[in-house]
């Protein structure tokens, strides 16, 4: 997966947050932080990993539980941002989160 640094050039965090979100992640044991620690551009990663489970290339189903738990990162990460970088990553979620749900609706019956 090639990622695209301009997909989502409204995205972006205060280095403040970066280092709160960084901490949370220490403090929970959070299996997606960094070694380095937790920056802006692990936003983008986070992202491209979810947009790239939901375009369905996720090859078998390792990779789609661990593809999937990138949304429940990206969700921890939303819930240490400020109101404002919180709006806009939300807003990068929302088509995101809106196809994957559209491709999780059962198949009609035969």
């Amino acid at each position: 997966m090639e990622i695209d640094a301009l997909r989502f050039p409204d995205v972006w965090i205060l280095a403040a947050e970066a280092q709160a979100i960084d901490e949370a992640f220490r403090l929970a044991g959070h299996e997606w932080r960094p070694p380095n620690g937790f920056t802006g551009a692990r936003v983008h990663d986070l992202l491209e990993a979810w947009v790239h489970l939901v375009a369905g290339y996720s090859i078998n189903a390792e990779d789609y539980r661990h593809d999937l738990g990138v949304r429940d990162a990206l969700q921890f990460v939303l819930e240490h941002l400020g109101p404002e970088s919180r709006l806009r990553l939300e807003h990068a979620l929302a088509t995101i989160d809106a196809a994957f749900r559209e491709r999780m609706k059962p198949l009609p019956a035969m």
